[in-house]
């Protein structure tokens, strides 16, 4: 029946999956609700839609919505197949949307979306929430679609951040409820937790059935509910609540600042712009643009750059991601931008603000010279770093093995990292800072100044993504991304002075999954990384200017900014101007 429909002849699809359907409620006795029932009231629905009928389309989705459900009158029911509610009731609010039902199509996203809060809490692994927000972001674009064709901005907004950075808010979350416990509490649940990660990934292996995790998991539930602080911890970990429009407002921008979030979806990009006074939303068809973003940062990223190909695209970019309500509005000096996608590769001080040609020089016209730029993964999750606690005991800890042990990396000495280094030391006080270079620059020396409590850590060495795989080289081993997630993490001020530390897997959703979003994930509210591999010699200078900003209490995004610019007005020649010499570096999280 199903495939009749794809072929274009829905009646005899029609005539097909009620004939199926009539035999199983024979095989069921004719029970109301049957689970089995729920895929031939989907698929009706979807010849109903081919066929105009709206109406037989809806009431065929919420057959299906209702027989996925062991009780649909009840408040809480238990779902069979929790991605074919999600499903279903997609394609209810697409029917609805379809059939000018604007209100009907709106109430089935907000149902949706409390779905989703409400599926999170089962899920145990990283692994598992990828693939789940992966598929959510897809529907969150169509709630993105109904709550504009409704005129609520605000609503619209709210699903864009739902859709971002949901592994790294939840992790906050978790991170958040934990310190409210007890020590003895933290040890059971810590406790629990590993047997869980371990119990799932036995699963995917098929070395266990599903009950043995599942028992695991009720374990957990009833461990919380003991917990002293239970009704504080549990809404701290599973708060739903999405961040407001008022909240940027409020807690992010100044009258001096524009705050960008872009969403992705593969025909469309939506620009959420929010000022003080003002909410705009742009729609925009979506084609070409990862083409032109992929093309334009492969040849920044090299020495010898095409410099018409910058001329092509620089400022094309420009004029499609910064919408003209920002750049006619000279009050605005800081960016604030929340990327979806190939987006978060762009460095964004690169584009141009206005038409270019010729050589690059000091006096192109780089965005960097308008704008400070800081890059968040979701406004919710910047403001949970916000709140996180700060105790550091130590100003400063810099860490450079100049050369390495390893074979591997013999023959790769980065004697400029001493030099750095070097030159960053006396801007900070001397019984305050540790400094780390080669035989003491080791893997367990790292371990210890991230957790012993340094208010800014520089780490100035080599680093590689390679085989869809992170990690930081020290003197003697290496620290990978696996390894981040297993570190006790008590610093403000990360800065990532190594090749490639903000490139990783392109997560739908998630967004780049690189060694600095490790990080985030762990808690540092402020990190500095690169785009791609860097130069020595400029990165020595940029990140001396950088420390001399931030000595001055100068915010993060701004210290950057005054770092490349001050770079750009040093060089010798042109062809220095590039780019790539001094664009790779960004900021994201708490610029304070």
């Amino acid at each position: 029946g199903s495939d009749l429909g794809k072929k274009g002849k829905p009646q005899a699809a029609i005539k097909t999956l009620t004939e199926s359907l009539e035999i199983k409620k024979e095989i069921y006795e004719n029970a109301p609700h049957q689970y089995t029932y729920a895929a031939n009231y989907e698929n009706l629905g979807e010849i109903y839609v081919q066929t105009g009928d709206y109406e037989k389309a809806l009431r065929h989705f919420q057959l299906a919505i209702n027989n996925l459900k062991d009780d649909p009158k009840s408040e809480t029911p238990y779902i069979y197949n929790k991605p074919d509610l999600l499903r279903v009731l997609d394609l209810k609010a697409q029917a609805a949307l379809k059939a000018k039902n604007i209100d009907l199509a709106y109430e089935t996203y907000a149902d949706l979306d409390a779905w989703i809060n409400e599926f999170y809490k089962d899920l145990t692994t990283n692994e598992s929430k990828l693939t789940w927000i992966a598929r959510a972001h897809d529907t969150y674009g169509h709630a993105i679609e109904v709550a504009l064709a409704k005129n609520d901005k605000e609503k619209a907004f709210e699903y864009a951040e739902k859709a971002h950075a949901v592994l790294l808010w939840q992790s906050l979350s978790q991170q958040a409820a934990r310190s409210l416990l007890l020590e003895e509490e933290r040890e059971k649940m810590d406790d629990l937790s590993l047997k869980i990660r371990q119990a799932d990934q036995q699963y995917r292996n098929g070395e266990i059935q599903i009950e043995v995790l599942r028992n695991l998991e009720n374990q957990r539930d009833e461990l919380e509910k003991t917990f002293e602080n239970y009704e504080i911890y549990h809404n701290r970990k599973y708060q739903s609540k999405a961040t407001t429009v008022n909240d940027i407002k409020k807690k992010i921008i100044d009258n001096n600042t524009a705050f960008i979030e872009y969403y992705r979806t593969d025909e469309v990009l939506y620009i959420f712009i929010i000022t003080k006074n003002n909410i705009e939303i742009i729609q925009q068809n979506a084609d070409g643009l990862t083409a032109d973003i992929s093309t334009f940062v492969k040849n920044i990223s090299r020495k010898n750059m095409d410099v018409e190909n910058y001329h092509a695209l620089a400022h094309k970019l420009y004029e499609q991601l910064i919408p003209s309500a920002i750049h006619s509005n000279d009050d605005i000096k800081h960016l604030v931008i929340v990327p979806d996608r190939e987006i978060g590769m762009l460095p964004f001080a690169a584009l141009a603000t206005q038409a270019t040609s010729g050589t690059l020089n000091k006096n192109t016209p780089f965005l960097l010279k308008k704008y400070t730029t800081n890059y968040l993964y979701s406004a919710g999750s910047y403001l949970q770093l916000q709140q996180k606690p700060t105790n550091q005991k130590y100003c400063f800890a810099g860490i450079a093995p100049v050369e390495y042990k390893m074979e591997k990396w013999k023959n790769k000495p980065l004697p400029h990292s001493e030099e750095e280094l070097d030159g960053i030391k006396p801007l900070h006080w001397q019984w305050q800072r540790e400094i780390l270079m080669r035989e003491q620059a080791t893997k367990a020396e790292f371990e210890r100044i991230i957790r012993e409590g340094y208010r800014t850590i520089q780490v100035s060495t080599h680093a590689v993504f390679d085989k869809n795989k992170g990690q930081i080289i020290f003197h003697d081993k290496v620290i990978t991304q696996g390894d981040i997630d297993q570190l006790e993490i008590n610093t403000h001020r990360l800065i990532l002075s190594a090749c490639d530390t903000g490139v990783g897997i392109q997560n739908q959703g998630e967004g780049i999954l690189s060694l600095g979003w490790n990080f985030a994930y762990k808690g540092v509210p402020s990190i500095t990384m690169t785009h791609w591999s860097i130069s020595d010699n400029s990165t020595k200078d940029i990140m001396i200017h950088y420390h001399e900003n931030l000595n001055d209490s100068t915010p993060a995004d701004q210290a950057l900014q005054n770092a490349q610019q001050k770079y750009l007005e040093n060089i010798a020649s042109d062809t220095q101007a590039n780019p790539y010499y001094w664009a790779a570096f960004f900021h994201t999280g708490n610029t304070e």
